[in-house]
Order: C-alpha cells, then structure tokens, then sequence
C-alpha cells in the first residue's frame, strides 16, 4: 500500500521515508540497481536569475565530465550553465533556431546538445563547440510520424513535446508528450525516425493524488542507465514517475521539500536530470521569482 503522507510532525518524518512500495521489487538484469524504493529531500537553492536572462528554467541535463547542470528558459534563446547551488556561472550566446524551449538533453557522443522546442514540435541539434551550428528535426517530418498520428487520433496539431532525454546504452532519443494524451517518444539516435510510441495511461500507473487524467501532464524527462528505467515528472501531479523498460506499472514518487520548518510540494517542477551513478535526482521549477533547484537521493 502507498505510504500516507500525514500533517504535522507526521509529515515531516515521512519527507524522508518511501513513497512507493518498491522495496521488494527486483531488476530483470543482475547488473543493474533495484528499481527505486524511496526519494528523499536533501537541499535546494534558489534559481531564479533576471540579470543572466534565467527567468522561465524549462528543462535540465547534466553537463559532460565536470561541466555542471545546464538548463534552457521559455523565453530565451540561450543555454544556462549553472553550478552546483543552482548560481548561472554561464550564458550562452544567443541561437536563432531556439524558440519556446521545453527540454535539454546531452546527445549520446557528447558532442551535440539537444533542445526540446514546444512550439515547433522539434528538436534543435546544437555543436557544443560552435552553438551556431544547429540542425532542426521537425517530429511532424521524421520517418515513422505515423505512430503519433495514430496515437493522436490523426491530429499532430496536439504535440505539445515538454522533455527529452538520451538513452546512453543505445542513443536513442526520448521525448514526452504532454498531455491529451501523454506519450513516450523514442527516436532514433540520427533523429530521422520514430521508432515507437508509448501512451502514459492510468493503465501504466500515471495516476495522482485529486487528479484526473487529462489534468495529469508529463513536464520533464531523465533516463536511469543504472537502472534501465525512465524518469518522468509532472508538474500539475507534483511528482515523478518511474518506468522500468522492461514492463510493469510506473511508481508515484510526490515531489515534496523542506522549506524551514514547512513541507510543501514542488510548484511548477519542469526539468529533471539524474547523475551517472541513478543516486541523485536534480528538479528544476518555474515558478517566476520563486523557482528552484531542488536535489533528491533516490534510494
């Protein structure tokens, strides 16, 4: 049974306990971790940045070797690079091809950065090395586009892509669908097609607490190498998700941290990224003046 979160000084004690019961469930793979069983609060800093341009944080991957978290902004066309504390250390320069950012993710080989356009339904191929060289992969034009037409009733006017992510073991690229309905997208490591489409019905476990399934959104995306699983976050569900590759029903983790002597839940969470290691879960919010960082142990 889900553990109940409880007022007062009940819930601050279950801030750090498991949200889901899946402590007993054991990976298919010898070499891989356990799915998750518990996600807890450690710290959160401040992010909002109206000097360097950060006030709409959208998206979060983790950087290359040493390089940091990066981020994107709705109303931006500029990469954020931030440290550890969530303080922007680096402004990009400004890219043409960036309109209504929603996603950032680092390409299999390291040498591209991929960008989530919502509003053109497209992912935006950066050279880290020469940011003015950006390629535009339209989903809409991509061999296979007739997977999503089916799932969307023929009407590819509803994309609305929010996350994206890299399966390092194999390349391919991951992208989620908001809502109505909410999808997962795995294409291609070349970004010329789209090899499956999967729905996130309360069939798989997408379900929140007072949420109904067309409130329930998809905001932000993370692959769990470590695990072989995918992380997906909602903004309007306050949580994460976890889905095995494998099978099975997704698990409900709800985003909830420690302000003061408060906890709350995370307003607007937007981008997620997790470390190498699948111990620690970084969240990003747009909140205007209030938004985030916030950092997770995942056990």
């Amino acid at each position: 049974m889900r553990a109940a979160l409880r007022s007062g000084a009940a819930i601050a004690t279950a801030l750090w306990a498991a949200v889901l019961p899946a402590a007993e469930a054991q990976s298919t793979d010898p070499g891989k971790l356990r799915p998750p069983a518990s996600l807890s609060f450690l710290r959160s800093y401040p992010l909002h940045d109206k000097k360097a341009g950060l006030t709409e944080p959208s998206g979060l991957m983790i950087g290359p070797g040493s390089d940091g978290l990066w981020t994107v902004s709705d109303d931006t066309r500029r990469l954020f690079r931030l440290d550890a504390q969530g303080q922007v250390i680096e402004v990009g320069p400004k890219i043409d091809a960036l309109v209504d950012l929603e996603g950032i993710a680092l390409g299999a080989t390291g040498r591209r950065i991929l960008v989530l356009s919502e509003e053109h339904a497209e992912i935006v191929a950066i050279d880290r090395h020469s940011p003015q060289r950006a390629e535009r992969f339209a989903l809409r034009e991509m061999t296979g586009s007739d997977k999503l037409a089916a799932a969307m009733d023929g009407d590819l006017d509803k994309l609305s892509p929010e996350g994206i992510a890299v399966d390092t073991e194999t390349g391919a690229v991951l992208v989620v669908n908001e809502r109505a309905p909410r999808l997962l997208i795995r294409i291609s490591p070349d970004l010329d097609e789209i090899v499956s489409v999967l729905p996130l019905g309360g069939d798989r476990g997408f379900v929140a607490h007072g949420m109904n399934d067309h409130r329930l959104d998809a905001s932000g995306l993370a692959h769990d190498a470590a695990r072989g699983g995918i992380w997906i976050a909602s903004d309007t569900g306050r949580c994460v998700f976890y889905l095995a590759e494998e099978a099975g029903p997704a698990l409900r983790f709800d985003f909830l941290w420690r302000d003061g002597d408060k906890v709350r839940p995370i307003e607007n969470a937007e981008g997620i990224a997790l470390d190498a290691s699948g111990k620690t879960l970084f969240v990003v919010s747009d909140d205007g003046t209030h938004s985030r960082l916030f950092i997770y142990g995942v056990d």
